[in-house]
């Protein structure tokens, strides 16, 4: 492996790691985070001043209202974009590095990025083949990683809709 192989191989792995952790701490740990460093919390910065920014320039109240009440909703499809997209990336990068572990040898970042996509949703098309250890391992992990974010956006979606049901029947009442 080439040394650039190995900063693409170490600069997937963290990103992986940190974007796992982002999930951690956003997802699963059932109380808020107090931790800082959250990539989910850089996008909603980003995103909430683009939604405010397009707010200010609606002048009929009701509308203005019904814009900041998509917030929320986009918000979460945004961020689990986020993290898939961060996940892709990450293993893009570590197939990268890995490519002579890859038959046909991947010839590009983008072929990596191609690869990574197709393998983090199951749908692999067999136009690349892993070939080495550590190629195939990443290929499970990936794939592993894939169908853990569609059970936790499903679980997380289910969760937040019966939050809401709770809430609107307290106003309710």
């Amino acid at each position: 492996m080439t040394p650039t192989g190995w900063v693409e191989l170490a600069a997937g792995l963290v990103l992986i790691l940190a974007t796992f952790y982002d999930l951690f701490r956003s997802i699963v740990l059932p109380r808020p985070s107090v931790n800082r460093f959250l990539l989910v919390r850089l996008l909603f910065f980003g995103f909430w001043a683009m939604w405010r920014w397009v707010s200010r320039r609606i002048q009929n109240p009701a509308r203005k209202e019904a814009w900041l009440a998509t917030f929320g909703p986009s918000a979460v499809l945004a961020m689990f974009a986020t993290w898939a997209l961060a996940f892709m990336l990450g293993y893009a990068l570590i197939l990268d590095g890995l490519r002579s572990q890859i038959h046909p040898m991947l010839d590009n970042f983008g072929e990596s990025l191609y690869f990574s996509a197709t393998t983090i949703v199951p749908l692999s098309y067999g136009d690349f083949v892993p070939t080495g250890l550590g190629a195939r391992l990443t290929i499970i992990f990936e794939s592993a990683t894939g169908v853990g974010i569609a059970a936790l956006v499903i679980t997380l979606l289910f969760s937040l809709y019966a939050s809401f049901q709770a809430r609107e029947e307290m106003v309710v009442q």
